[in-house]
This record gives C-alpha cells, structure tokens and sequence, in this order.
C-alpha cells in the first residue's frame, strides 16, 4: 500500500512560509560573490521548483482510478476533491514555490551587486539573472492560477497573490489580479531583454530557461491575463517555421535534446509517476480517461499511451491506456526529466486566442495545422462545438501534464468524477466549487494579520 505524501517543508513553522529561511540550502547572501557560485546558486532555485504536475491531473479528468486504489484511500479522497486532502496538498504547494521565490531574491538582490563589480563576467551574470527572473515569473504564475480567480474585467480586482521582493519579514497584503499579471509580466520582458543583450552566451541545454522559452511562457501568461494579440504576436514568432516530426515526439520524455518539441525541461531524479502507482501490487491505481483516443495513424497513440488489459471488481476484462510519455511498459520505473514547456503548446495557446478574438476560421486553420504534422484528422467542427473540440485535442496532447486543470478552471467547465468500482459518474465539480481557488495555508494566516483566506476555507481550516 503507498501512502498518498505531501512534503511538508518543515516539521515547525514559526513565521509565515514567504519568511522561510533558507540559509541551509544557500549559506547567504556574502556567500554569493562571484559568477561561479551564482551559477551553482541559480541551480538551487532550478531544483526547489516544483516540477512534477502529475498531481494536478489526478484532480482532473485526465485519469480514471481503478481497483487498485482501494487500499490508498487518501489518494482516491483527493482525486474526489475531499477537503482536508486539498488542504495538505496546498500547504506543500504554497511553501514550495514561495521557497523558490525567495531563493530567486537572494540571488537577483545579490547579483546586481556582483555585476557592478565582476566586469569580466557581466554577460554570464546577466544571462543567470535572466534565467533567475523566468523562475521567479513562473513561480508566480502558478501561485496565481491556483490560489486566485480567473482573470476577467468583473475579477481583476479580487486578491491575487503576495509579491514578494525583499528578503526581510513582512506581513503583506494579497496584490490584486491586476497588478499580480502587471508584475510577471514585468519580470519576464526584463528577463527577455536581458536574454537579448547577450545573443552569443545562449543556452546548450534545455534544463535551463532561454530566450524562446522565455516568450513561450510569456505568451502563457498573455491568453490568461486576456491579452489576446500579444500572445498571438509572440507564438507566430516562435512557431513560424517550426516542424514538428515524430522523431522529436518521441524523444521529449526519454532524450529532450536538440529537438523541436521541447523549449524547457527540469532534471529529475524520482519516479515520474510515482503518486500514481502502487507499490503493494505493482500496480498503477490510474489508467487514462477512457474517451480519449487517437486516430490509427496519429503517431501520439504508440508515445502516450501504454494498452493493456484490465480486470474489473466484476471479473469483466476490458482494455484499457495506462500514461506513457517515457514509460514503455507497465513494469517500467523510469525517471526522466519533467517536461515544462513543449512546441505542441504555443499552437493551442494561439488558437485559444484567435478564438477568443472571434477569428474562429485562423483558430480552425492554427489546430489543423498541428493536427497535420501529427498525423491526426482535423477538426472540422463549428461554433462552440469547435472550441469544445480544440480543448479536447489539447486534453489529449497534454494529458499527465497538468494542463487541463488550468483550462478546466479558466473556461469555467464542469468537471465529473467516477466510482473507480463501477467506472460511473458519481459527482460534478461545478465551476462555482470554492475549491478551485486553493486555500491560503493556515501558517500563513496565523502569522500575516493583513492576508486574506479564499472564500469558504475558514469553515475548514
């Protein structure tokens, strides 16, 4: 039987979790004196992000739970949305990127410093605070999408949150939506200025933020925050001319080097699915949603998933897809690294926004085009249904990646979850469930007079 682990950071908390200190992992900031140690420094914020979304998908429709969970109850509560698992689930959330938030002030505070006076490396230094800016814009993007509303002209004033800069105590408000978009965006067009200024120091390596990612995540943040034709500006400049083959599909999970598909990945050294697999019976407690499925000759097919046979609680034998993307077979333990931001993404998050800006046809010929060079058949779908479809193609694209919470949170869908005895419809998660809106950790409130908790969590935490 596994046990369904949060991480909790640390066993006693005694000032809020944006205070935490790090100094055991970054020994401070005198320590921080020259571009090496930046470098091994900017590391530290690399690996304290947190990389793995599987979690999130466990909350969504990507996968169904089969017999096999029946001995990890907390696992199956918290794919039912119990509270008190969501609650711990967003306890680990919240400390672990305001971890990586503060860490990234350390060494942007500090490095301003070693570059007025280390002129022999002023190109290195500004590419890592560049890279340290992206993490920190990350960090907060995530924190956003989790913990406040989606944007819109009737939500942009409700409490996004806490933007923190220095590294000394202090009890801050939650910024508004608003002003939370204004500052990542912020954050990122100095980080891609900077990327730009040193155009022959350019990355080697995808486990490191660069000047495509950079704007691919900008172009992320500009579809949520509404900003329709900037994001689309900044995905014709980054798929343009790109092609995407089948030889660089397969490699994304295993080998996501020198390919067109990935623009940003994070080292790994644990069992990517390891929340989702039972180490009693060997045996994966999550196989994927049954209604998604690939043409014959979509290439995806062979790469996501993994077939095999299921026995039911009835004794009925059915086939089902297990998650592949890098596991090869059911009795695979890869690890492999995270997969943060792909190719395949820029063609949904441009669509999305020809869609929205009622250019339905573009948005039609942006999907077919990606659906092409998959070797899947095009959507050919109207009005509504088309955006229904579009977001199951991306569902199916990204399945296991945790993008379908975000988009079923950000077009406001209802969301059904099922019996894993039965395979039936058993609850809906509206779009007005308050638990969309994480809860704000109960350390947080006790020791910040001026945050606010989410509507409804007090009844609980």
């Amino acid at each position: 039987m596994i046990k369904f682990i949060y991480v909790i950071i640390l066993a006693i908390i005694v000032s809020c979790s944006l205070d935490i200190p790090v100094e055991d992992e970054i020994t401070g900031l005198d320590a921080i004196d020259n571009a090496d140690i930046a470098d091994e420094t900017l590391s530290s914020v690399y690996l304290s992000y947190p990389k793995n979304k599987i979690l999130l998908s466990v909350l969504t429709d990507d996968l169904y739970p089969n017999r096999y969970i029946s001995t990890n109850k907390s696992t199956y509560d918290f794919y039912q949305w119990q509270t008190q698992e969501i609650i711990l689930f967003s306890n680990s959330l919240w400390t672990d990127y305001y971890r990586t938030v503060n860490k990234a002030n350390i060494l942007l505070i500090r490095i301003n410093e070693i570059i007025s006076e280390e002129q022999i490396n002023i190109q290195k230094l500004k590419y890592i605070k560049a890279q340290t800016l992206c993490l920190k814009a990350l960090a907060y993007f995530d924190l956003l999408q989790l913990y406040a509303s989606t944007y819109s002209e009737t939500t942009k004033n409700n409490a996004g949150i806490i933007l923190k800069n220095n590294l000394t105590a202090e009890e801050l408000p939650r910024s508004d939506i608003e002003t939370c978009f204004h500052e990542i965006e912020q954050i990122l067009l100095e980080a891609i200025n900077l990327f730009q200024e040193n155009s022959n120091n350019t990355t080697n390596t995808i486990f490191r933020f660069s000047l495509n990612s950079a704007k691919a995540l900008l172009a992320k943040i500009y579809l949520s925050w509404n900003k329709y034709e900037k994001s689309i500006v900044l995905c014709n400049e980054l798929i343009s001319s790109t092609i995407l083959t089948k030889q660089d599909h397969e490699k994304v999970w295993t080998s996501p080097f020198a390919n067109q598909e990935t623009l940003l990945a994070f080292e790994n050294n644990i069992f990517n699915y390891g929340s989702i697999f039972d180490n009693s019976s060997q045996q994966y407690i999550f196989f994927c949603n049954t209604s998604l499925t690939f043409d014959n000759n979509d290439y995806r097919k062979d790469i996501c998933f993994i077939p095999s046979e299921y026995i039911q609680l009835n004794n009925n034998k059915i086939y089902v897809n297990y998650l592949g993307k890098g596991q090869t077979d059911l009795s695979g333990r890869s690890i492999n690294p995270i997969i943060a931001l792909r190719t395949a993404e820029l063609y949904f998050i441009k669509a999305e926004a020809q869609y929205e800006t009622f250019d339905k046809e573009a948005a039609k010929k942006t999907i077919n085009t990606f659906l092409s060079m998959r070797n899947s058949q095009e959507i050919t779908s109207t009005g509504e249904l088309f955006f229904r479809d579009l977001l199951h193609e991306k569902q199916k694209e990204f399945i296991g990646e945790g993008l379908r919470y975000f988009d079923l949170k950000h077009y406001k869908l209802d969301l059904k979850k099922i019996n894993y005895k039965t395979n039936a419809y058993i609850k809906t998660i509206t779009p007005e469930d308050y638990r969309w809106l994480l809860p704000i950790p109960s350390s947080e409130i006790k020791n910040n007079k001026n945050i606010i908790q989410n509507p409804f969590w007090d009844t609980f935490i």
